[in-house]
């Protein structure tokens, strides 16, 4: 009798206190996005891929038919916006377009523009859903075969876990972001517009800033 007072009388100022009380505060809370993945650039194959998603993006808003003038942007020479030049003529070539070397009356002009972020403060990154859940199966999987050393091959399991959790295709989430946008534009008017986002390796920022620029740094204040 004497418990179930004790715990009727929390139960009731749990309510009341959810009830009646106000949660005042002078900032709005920090929530998290749901959980998504981000690709990383790391690789010159990387760049291809991204040309010729670039390439079929552009060839849907202008057509095949429509003379195509590729513009580096600010006149940039960075690795990547040397290779990106010459990874989207060939893409677009290869999938049919009309390439032009000079721009005229009659063509589109593509041009493209990079940006790398830096992160000073990202603060806790936590692991994917499901990470402790499957760290915690393989060591229990684990505990029950050293118990029961009839059936060793049972380790093999947690092995097999600990592999796929700790292996290469976890990638590191970098404080080093790349910015992409490609944009298509007939005249005065922006028919195309597409921006990716990729984490990447710090230690190849080199390759996407020409020597004049700096790199944006995005600081928590």
């Amino acid at each position: 009798m004497k418990k179930k007072g004790i715990i009727t009388l929390c139960v009731g100022v749990s309510l009341l206190g959810g009830g009646c009380a106000t949660n005042n505060t002078q900032a709005p809370h920090a929530t998290s996005y749901p959980s998504s993945d981000q690709q990383i650039m790391q690789a010159g194959h990387h760049w291809d891929v991204l040309a010729s998603h670039e390439a079929a993006n552009i060839i849907t808003s202008v057509g095949d038919k429509t003379p195509i003038y590729l513009n580096k942007t600010n006149s940039e020479t960075s690795p990547f916006s040397t290779a990106f030049h010459e990874l989207l003529t060939s893409q677009l070539v290869q999938s049919g377009a009309t390439v032009v070397a000079k721009p005229y009356q009659q063509s589109v002009t593509v041009s493209y523009k990079t940006q790398v972020l830096e992160h000073n403060d990202r603060g806790y990154l936590s692991p994917k859903p499901g990470f402790y859940t499957a760290l915690a199966s393989g060591l229990w999987l684990a505990g029950q075969a050293i118990e029961d050393w009839s059936h060793p091959e049972a380790l093999i399991a947690p092995i097999v876990i600990g592999a796929d959790l700790f292996s290469g295709s976890w990638a590191s989430r970098s404080p080093t972001e790349l910015l992409i946008t490609t944009q298509v534009q007939n005249k005065n008017l922006i028919v195309m517009s597409s921006s990716s986002i990729y984490y990447l390796n710090s230690s190849d920022e080199s390759n996407y800033t020409e020597s004049r620029l700096k790199s944006i740094k995005v600081v928590n204040k």
